[in-house]
């Protein structure tokens, strides 16, 4: 059967990765850890300790916009690269279909900092039913 190369793994990798790290954010900063890049955050004049006493401003309302938008983008190159895919690898990366839920549930959180409702179980088996049906993520 054909493989999938590295790129194509890195990019769906990084696409899932920022979605998740976006989205756990608050518990993160529970204990004291956050992933959001360093200089990202500085290149938004914003400073850790913005993000540890869990203030939303405008800056850091940036970096998960600009974070959000690189991980859509990475979903975007992912799907054009899976057209190409056999179909009995594409379940592989069935995961993939969780990044727009993720990324739309942080976008339509005021305070992503402090609190993002969780997916519901519902909506995770939805979303992983409608993506092994459509081949798309």
């Amino acid at each position: 059967p054909q493989q999938a190369d590295k790129s194509l793994i890195s990019t769906a990798a990084r696409a899932l990765g920022i979605a998740i790290s976006l989205y756990e954010t608050p518990i993160a900063l529970q204990r004291l850890q956050h992933y959001l890049p360093l200089n990202l955050l500085h290149s938004h004049g914003e400073s850790e300790d913005a993000l540890f006493a869990r203030k939303f401003t405008e800056n850091i309302a940036a970096v998960f916009e600009e974070m959000g938008q690189k991980s859509a983008s990475y979903l975007e190159e992912t799907n054009l690269a899976l057209l190409n895919l056999d179909d009995s690898l594409k379940p592989a990366f069935l995961s993939l279909c969780q990044v727009r839920p993720l990324l739309k549930q942080v976008q339509k959180t005021p305070n992503p900092v402090n609190e993002i409702k969780p997916l519901s179980a519902l909506s995770v088996q939805w979303h992983l039913w409608r993506s092994a049906r459509k081949g798309q993520f």
